[in-house]
């Protein structure tokens, strides 16, 4: 009786893990959220535009604040914003950590950066949103974050 009570127990814990498991986090445009393994304690991901990236995935774009600051190799500074990034909607989930605001509007240079993508045809992030800002300060080849150095 007690093993049969016992697997009964294992088998429900199992099954709300797995229910767990799969509910999406509600995104909605203009939640403010904090990231896992951010570079900085400030970061912050600001849900821009939702959208069908093509017939199975689905496109969050984003702009991020508080990523830090620096200069690139030709001397440009960075301002520690990054106006438009679009994640696959699986990838970002799995970085957000707490909502911590709502009601951000997309500033103009989310607007541009989102044009820009969208004619270019551009593909989506499927990497952590913390890798993704490594691999855009290495492309863009920044140096000296402030905090970082």
């Amino acid at each position: 009786m007690i093993r049969a009570l016992t697997y009964l127990v294992l088998a429900w814990a199992f099954s709300i893990a797995a229910f767990a498991d799969t509910q999406r986090i509600s995104l909605e445009v203009g939640q403010v959220w904090t990231i896992k393994d951010a570079p900085r304690p400030e970061t912050r991901v600001v849900i821009s535009l939702i959208e069908p990236y093509d017939s199975e995935l689905s496109a969050v774009h984003v702009s991020m604040t508080g990523v830090g600051f620096g200069k690139s190799a030709t001397g440009q500074t960075f301002a520690g914003e990054i106006s438009h990034l679009p994640f696959e909607r699986e990838a970002l989930e799995a970085s957000l950590d707490r909502l911590v605001g709502n009601a951000r509007i997309p500033g103009p240079e989310f607007h541009q950066g989102y044009e820009e993508w969208k004619k270019a045809s551009g593909g989506i992030f499927t990497i952590s949103v913390a890798e993704t800002i490594r691999v855009v300060f290495e492309t863009l080849q920044i140096t000296h974050i402030e905090g970082n150095e």
